[in-house]
Order: C-alpha cells, then sequence, then structure tokens
C-alpha cells in the first residue's frame, strides 16, 4: 500500500539555471504574473561529449510575500531551487496560423533563489 497523497500525483522539484531575468505581467484584473525559464543539464561528460540542455518554463502567481515574488527576482545566471511544484498544460490558439498550441508550464508553489556570485574584487583583472 502506497503513501501517497492526492498532492503527489502531480508534483515536481526542479533545480536549474535562469537564462534570462525573470519578467512579471499583470492580468486585466491585476494579478502579477512572475515567469521566466530554468536550464538543466548541459555541461561536458568525462568522454567529451555533452549532457543535454532541458528548457523549463516556470510561473508563479504573485501576491503580497508570496513565491511570485521571489520568481520576479530571478536574474540571469542565478539557480533556482523549485521545491515544490507542479505541471500545467497551457492551450492557446496560434494568431497567425490559426492553429491551436499548447506547452507544459511548471507553476510554483515553493522555491529558493541562490544568487549568481559577483566576483570579489580581487578576483578582478585589473
Amino acid at each position: 500500500m502506497s503513501d501517497w497523497t492526492k498532492e503527489d500525483y502531480n508534483s515536481v522539484k526542479l533545480i536549474g539555471r535562469a537564462g534570462r531575468d525573470f519578467e512579471t505581467r499583470f492580468t486585466q484584473g491585476g494579478v502579477a504574473i512572475s515567469s521566466g525559464s530554468i536550464a538543466t543539464g548541459g555541461g561536458e561528460k568525462k568522454d567529451g561529449s555533452k549532457w543535454p540542455t532541458e528548457w523549463f518554463d516556470l510561473k508563479a502567481f504573485r501576491k503580497d510575500g508570496d513565491v511570485g515574488d521571489d520568481l520576479a527576482n530571478v536574474k540571469t545566471g542565478d539557480t533556482v531551487v523549485v521545491k515544490s511544484g507542479k505541471l500545467t498544460q497551457e492551450q492557446w490558439k496560434d494568431k497567425e496560423i490559426g492553429k491551436p498550441r499548447s506547452k507544459v508550464v511548471v507553476i510554483v508553489n515553493e522555491m529558493e533563489i541562490v544568487k549568481k556570485k559577483m566576483p570579489d574584487s580581487d578576483d578582478l583583472p585589473f
């Protein structure tokens, strides 16, 4: 018998680096939505070949002091640790070709940001 709960059936944990600064947009109703993408994998294997890089879109709905506030502060190169999230599939109609489109997005519930380390003055080349 499993100890799984309903929340375990759609649960995601990820660690990756931001490829660009995250953005915050507002709905007409005033809800702030912070979003961006992180890369996982990458780097070189012992045999000289490369690990594939995989990109994941993240999104958080922002309320004062909520996880969306943190996600809005993600900058290029920061490491994002998604401690708790769930997958959702966004669907829309492509405006140019009129066909239905979709993509999987991670809705972030709990996260941590590890800021990109800035070099110390002793590390600078001048």
